[in-house]
C-alpha cells in the first residue's frame, strides 16, 4: 500500500516535490497546508505516514514538527531544507522532532530514497514497539497541591517543567486551578486557547483535540492554560479533566498538574489519576493543621503512598523541627524548598521562569535537585518493572 504523505510549508516551495511524489507508486500526497492549526488536525484525520516540511526559518514549522513528533508517533517527519544551512540551524531542526533532512540541492532520487528509507525504518520500528508494548509504561502524572496559596507551588512546578525539558523529557503542564490559574503568567505565555475553549468544543476530548489547545513554551514544555475568566470553572467537571489526563498520559514523560487550594472532586480526580501527589506545607501551626486534615483525607482515599511532602521555607532554629512536621503529618519529608521571595517576584515580573531567570539561586538549585530525584526514582521503578517481567517470563 502506498505511503501517505502530507506536505507542510509554502506551496510553491513544495510544488516540485508534490509532483515527484505523486509520480511514484509507493507514495501518494494526501494533503497540504501552510496553516499550523489546520495541518495538525488534517494530519491525524488523513492518517499521514510522512510529513514533508519545507523549512523556511519560520517557528511555525518547528511547532508543527514538535507536535507531530510527540503526539503522532506513527508519523515520520522529513524536512526539505535550503542550501547552505548553518550547523546550529540543522541542530535546531533535529531538536524539534524532524528525523530526516534533505537539501533542496539534492537530486530527485535522493529525496525519494530518503522517503522510502524513512517509511521502511519507521514501519519496522513501530512494529517492534508493538511487540514489546507490555514493557512500555505510561508517563508520570504529578499533581501539585497546597492547602494554602503562597507556598511557591506554581513557581516550583513551572521551573520543574523547564528543567525536565532540558533533560530531553516530554513535558505537559495542565493548569487546573480553574478559577485563578496563572501558569501562563509565570511562563510568559499569551494564549486565547484554554481548557475552557477546549471543553466547549469537545466535552470528551481526544488527543487530536487537546493538542490544538496546547501552548508551547520556548523550552518545549506544552501548556494547557486555565480559563481566562473564573466563571468558566463552574462549567468544567471532574470527568472532563479525567478525559484530558487520560488522552495525554501516553504521549508525555511527565504531566504536571497545578491545582487550586480547594479540596473538591476535581482535585480528587487528579490525585486518583496521578503517579505522585506533590504536597506543599510549611512549619507553622496553622499550616500544619490544614495540611493534617488534607493528608488524613488522602490517606482515607488510599492515596498515602503517592504523597511527596515538600517543606517550604523552613528556617533553621525554628521552634517546630522537621521531625515534628513529619510526625504530625505521618509522612516523611521528600524535599525542602527554600523561600526566595525576591527571585520569585522578579522572575514573575519579567515573565521568565525562576530557574531560567535566576539559575544559581537557592530556589532554582532546589528545583534541580527535585528533578534529579524524580528521574532517579523513575529509573529505579522501571528497573524493578523489568525485573518482575523477566521473572514472569522464566
Amino acid at each position: 500500500m502506498a505511503a501517505r504523505v502530507y506536505l507542510f510549508g509554502q506551496s510553491g516551495s513544495l510544488l516540485s516535490a508534490k509532483q515527484l511524489i505523486n509520480a511514484q507508486e509507493d507514495f501518494m500526497v494526501v494533503g497540504e497546508s501552510d496553516n499550523e492549526f489546520s495541518a495538525l488536525d488534517e494530519i491525524g484525520k488523513l492518517k499521514a505516514d510522512i510529513v514533508l516540511y519545507f523549512v523556511d526559518g519560520g517557528s511555525y514549522v518547528y511547532r508543527v514538527a514538535q507536535q507531530i513528533y510527540m503526539l503522532n508517533p506513527n508519523c515520520v517527519n522529513v524536512a526539505l531544507v535550503p542550501a547552505q544551512l548553518k550547523q546550529e540551524q540543522l541542530e535546531s531542526i533535529l531538536q524539534n522532532g524532524i528525523q530526516y533532512i534533505v537539501s533542496v540541492e539534492e537530486t530527485d532520487s535522493k529525496l525519494i530514497g530518503v522517503l522510502k528509507n524513512a517509511a521502511t525504518i519507521e514501519t519496522n520500528r513501530m512494529s517492534a514497539l508493538k511487540d514489546i508494548s507490555t514493557l512500555v509504561t505510561n508517563g508520570q502524572v504529578l499533581t501539585f497541591y497546597a492547602p494554602k496559596d503562597g507556598l511557591g507551588r506554581t513557581t516550583f512546578l513551572t521551573s520543574l517543567g523547564l528543567l525536565l525539558a532540558k533533560k530531553k523529557k516530554k513535558v505537559a503542564i495542565l493548569d487546573f486551578d480553574l478559577q485563578f490559574g496563572d501558569v501562563n503568567v509565570l511562563m510568559g505565555i499569551e494564549s486565547r486557547e484554554t481548557v475552557a475553549e477546549l471543553l466547549q468544543e469537545q466535552s470528551n476530548p481526544t488527543i487530536e483535540a487537546v493538542r490544538q489547545y496546547l501552548s508551547i513554551h520556548d523550552s518545549g514544555v506544552n501548556v494547557l492554560c486555565a480559563p481566562r475568566n473564573p466563571e468558566y470553572a463552574e462549567k468544567i467537571d471532574n470527568h472532563q479533566l479525567e478525559n484530558i489526563i487520560s488522552a495525554l498520559r501516553a504521549y508525555y514523560d511527565y504531566i504536571l498538574i497545578d491545582t487550586s487550594t480547594a479540596f473538591n472532586d476535581n482535585l480528587l480526580t487528579c490525585c486518583e489519576l496521578s503517579s505522585k501527589i506533590v504536597f506543599f506545607t510549611r512549619a507553622d501551626i496553622a499550616m500544619l493543621r490544614q495540611s493534617k486534615k488534607a493528608i488524613s483525607l488522602l490517606h482515607s482515599l488510599g492515596q498515602k503512598e503517592k504523597i511527596l511532602l515538600c517543606l517550604y521555607g523552613y528556617a533553621k532554629g525554628s521552634r517546630i523541627q522537621k521531625a515534628d512536621v513529619a510526625r504530625v503529618l505521618a509522612t516523611d519529608i521528600w524535599h525542602e524548598i527554600p523561600e526566595d521571595a525576591k527571585a520569585a517576584t522578579e522572575s514573575i515580573n519579567q515573565g521568565i521562569l525562576l530557574a531560567q531567570a535566576f539559575p544559581h539561586s537557592s530556589a532554582a538549585k532546589s528545583c534541580q535537585e527535585a528533578v534529579n530525584k524524580l528521574i532517579e526514582s523513575r529509573t529505579v521503578e522501571r528497573k524493578k518493572g523489568f525485573g518482575r517481567m523477566k521473572r514472569k517470563q522464566k
